[in-house]
């Protein structure tokens, strides 16, 4: 299945300075966005992520993360995938995420075998770029049905987020491809695109 994207060509690629911005700042912003996609929010211990002043002038790939890319990136620091955090670094990729991937990331951080090669600084890092997808948004209704729960939350992240692309390793997710409206592909795949 060919992939319906192209990288584009930023003008800008310089972060604001978070420090001197608030949720005005945020609001225009966010201009020329689905605004139902991005969300400020202030209450202690729920994820609390703000768009980048770039985001007005600079559109990114829309990209939904599986957690088993995640973990190479965050964790082993995969050489093989340092491109996507490259990417996201340079604001040529625009990761997506919402409170369940948000939950699962947490979870699978606490693991005893990552625990100690996965820092709170590289999860800070991956969260200040991502941009929250709202559970309020209206997702798509002719998803496929997946046999695992986890898997089905990244299908309706990516439908709501309008990724242009899931990346994961997940076979199962991966063959579920022909039948969803946005490119589904392997991390070496989706390296290859951004790189080529």
């Amino acid at each position: 299945m060919k992939p319906d994207y192209v990288m584009p060509v930023h003008r800008s690629q310089v972060p604001c300075n978070e420090s001197h911005r608030d949720a005005g700042d945020v609001r225009e912003a966010a201009a020329g966005f689905d605004r139902r996609s991005l969300s400020v929010q202030h209450v202690s211990g729920v994820l609390q992520l703000r768009p980048r002043a770039w985001l007005a002038d600079a559109p990114a790939l829309r990209v939904v993360l599986d957690t088993n890319v995640l973990v190479g990136i965050l964790a082993y620091c995969d050489p093989l995938l340092e491109a996507i955090r490259s990417a996201w670094r340079n604001h040529t990729l625009l990761p997506l995420i919402d409170d369940p991937l948000f939950e699962e990331l947490e979870r699978v951080r606490g693991y005893s075998r990552l625990a100690r090669r996965w820092s709170a600084e590289a999860t800070d890092e991956y969260l200040r770029v991502a941009v929250p997808v709202s559970a309020a948004n209206e997702s798509a209704r002719c998803l496929p049905r997946c046999e695992d729960p986890d898997d089905q939350k990244l299908f309706a992240l990516a439908a709501r987020g309008r990724a242009h692309v899931l990346v994961t390793a997940d076979k199962a997710v991966l063959a579920l491809a022909p039948r969803v409206p946005f490119t589904v592909e392997p991390p070496a795949s989706f390296v290859a695109r951004i790189c080529g």
